[in-house]
């Protein structure tokens, strides 16, 4: 049974590719099909182009201004950045992860939950500025004040409500609370704007600035940045400079202590990884931070934060690796064999169905011509019945034969009997010397 499947194989192969039609077109579907493969192959090592949304919050914000430099980096690195601004972190996250946007800056301890949002990087803290007008001078002075603790899509009303707490001020008890936007607070004019305001944001705050110089606030200290901390692990000391915000008269006078919360840079869990690495790289890159003025290291960018950390990280971490890494080696041996393969592959089938030639029609042998030559050797007259003209026509004939089976004899056809030439020869000879032995008589 397997003896005639095998036999009833080779002939379908046989007639495949005998058949010159069906080899044609089997041969332009594989060769399609290595060519797709080949392209496959070529594409994932061409460089790509690469569109991203992302948000930086609130377009008067630090991480907005932070947004617009990346995407100036981005751009000759094939990423083409598309900012996105929104009012707050709360509604950055949302958007994240809904997937309406694909990565975002936004501070951290904000304590609800997002599904599908995951951590790329921990970035140095944002720093609390707590703006009052002149009369306030410390904290505790305000109670009974109207304190802006950011929009309601805001995370800064959320740390702004603990250090409230924790300073010992009830919610409408001790304090009226305001939830003004930032972009309500720059149009407001100076009379209907709040006693103070919480403003989270890098210094120098753009915010504040204009707060402290066209609408003569100040910056005050909140004293207990350290202690908060141990309750609230989210949060860290941090300090701001004398003369940040004015130097005559300097604003703070001197360093003042705050609050830090840091900034975090997040992603939906279906980003593009490759795109997600470009922009990594810029944001920790020298062209952010020359034109920033910001120096951000990616040293602490696992740290945790309470989201869960992207597999991207790990990508981006290992993106300096040596160049002959086990897995650079791997992948080499893997484009080799693949280039092998097909390369194999297309020189079998080039050959396997290229056109098969008609086979040979062997040569007939030249006896029959050897046998015409000894049937006219016969037919000639006796010597002996020849006249002088005969004679000589006789002698002609002769040499004609004799030619003849010399140039059959070294033509290299095949000879049924090698004796033959031979033999027609000698006939030939012995009939010549006939001739001439009549003619001497």
């Amino acid at each position: 049974m397997a003896s005639e499947a095998e036999d009833l194989l080779h002939k379908v192969l046989h007639y495949f590719r005998t058949t010159e039609w069906i080899r044609n077109t089997l041969l332009a579907l594989l060769l399609i099909c290595l060519l797709g493969v080949s392209s496959f192959y070529a594409y994932t090592v061409m460089p790509k182009t690469y569109t991203v949304t992302m948000t930086g919050g609130d377009i008067l914000g630090n991480r907005h201004f932070l947004t617009r430099i990346l995407q100036g980096a981005l751009t000759d690195e094939g990423v083409n950045l598309l900012i996105r601004p929104t009012e707050g972190s709360l509604s950055a996250l949302a958007k994240v992860s809904e997937h309406k946007i694909d990565l975002a800056l936004v501070q951290g301890g904000v304590q609800k939950n997002y599904p599908n949002v995951y951590q790329l990087a921990s970035l140095p803290p944002e720093i609390v500025h707590l703006v009052v007008k002149p009369k306030y001078n410390s904290i505790t002075d305000l109670k009974g004040a109207v304190i802006n603790v950011g929009s309601p899509n805001d995370g800064t009303r959320a740390i702004a409500s603990e250090i409230l707490r924790f300073a010992g001020f009830a919610e409408k008890v001790d304090y009226a609370p305001s939830t003004l936007a930032d972009e309500d607070l720059v149009s407001l004019p100076a009379e209907r704007l709040p006693d103070a305001m919480f403003i989270l944001s890098l210094a120098p705050s753009y915010l504040a600035e204009f707060m402290v110089r066209e609408r003569g606030y100040k910056l005050i200290e909140i004293p207990f940045p350290e202690a908060l901390a141990l309750h609230n692990g989210w949060t860290a000391g941090a300090q701001i400079l004398p003369y940040t915000y004015n130097v005559n008269p300097p604003i703070p006078a001197t360093t003042i202590k705050s609050v830090g919360i840091p900034m975090l840079l997040v992603a939906h869990a279906d980003v593009n990884p490759a795109a997600t690495v470009k922009v990594m790289e810029a944001l920790f890159g020298k062209v952010v931070a020359n034109r920033s003025n910001m120096k951000f290291s990616d040293e602490n960018i696992t740290a945790n934060t309470g989201y869960q950390l992207s597999p991207i990280v790990l990508k981006y971490l290992s993106r300096n690796d040596e160049i002959l890494s086990k897995k650079t080696v791997a992948q080499a041996k893997d484009w080799f064999g693949a280039i092998m393969s097909i390369a194999t592959t297309l020189l079998l089938l080039i050959k396997w169905f290229r056109s098969v030639s008609p086979p040979e029609t062997p040569a007939e042998p030249i006896d029959p011509d050897l046998h015409k030559l000894l049937a006219e050797l016969a037919t000639m007259p006796k010597q002996d019945q020849l006249s002088p003209e005969q004679h000589q026509l006789a002698s002609i004939q002769l040499n004609a034969i004799r030619e003849k089976v010399i140039e059959l004899k070294t033509s290299g056809l095949p000879l049924k009997d090698a004796s033959l030439p031979e033999f027609v020869l000698l006939t030939v000879s012995d009939m010549r010397a006939a001739l001439a032995a009549q003619l001497a008589a």
